[in-house]
C-alpha cells in the first residue's frame, strides 16, 4: 500500500496556474489518475503558516484549491471530500475508508 499526500492531479493543477493547460500531459496524468484505489480532498484549513516550504499567499492557495476541484469534476473522480473543521478525526474517517477497501481485505487477510 502506497499513501501519498499529493496526487499527480495536484502536481498538475500547479502547472496548469503556471503555464495553463498543457494537453499534451492530460492523456498521461488522465492514466496516472486510474493508479489510485481512493482520493481524498483535504480542504482549506486556517491561514497559511511560513514554514520555508509552502507558499502563505492565500489567493494562491485558494485559486489551486479550486483549479484542484475542477480537475476532479471534469474527469468525474471519484473524491472524499474530508469535512471541514474535523481535522482532529481526518486520519481515522481516510483509516476507516481504506480498511473497507476489496482488495486490501483480500491482500491482508
Amino acid at each position: 500500500m502506497v499513501i501519498c499526500d499529493r496526487s499527480v492531479l495536484d502536481n498538475y493543477a500547479y502547472l496548469v496556474f503556471a503555464a495553463g493547460r498543457q494537453r499534451w500531459l492530460e492523456p498521461l496524468v488522465n492514466r496516472w489518475m486510474k493508479s489510485y484505489d481512493l482520493l481524498f480532498k483535504v480542504p482549506i484549513s486556517g491561514d497559511p503558516a511560513a514554514d520555508g516550504v509552502r507558499d502563505t499567499d492565500l489567493f494562491f492557495m485558494r485559486q489551486i484549491d479550486r483549479l484542484v476541484d475542477e480537475l476532479v469534476a471534469e474527469r468525474g473522480l471519484a473524491c472524499e471530500r474530508l469535512p471541514e473543521g474535523g481535522r482532529e478525526r481526518w486520519g481515522e474517517v481516510v483509516r476507516e475508508r481504506v480498511l473497507r477497501l476489496p482488495a486490501l481485505d483480500e491482500k491482508l487477510f
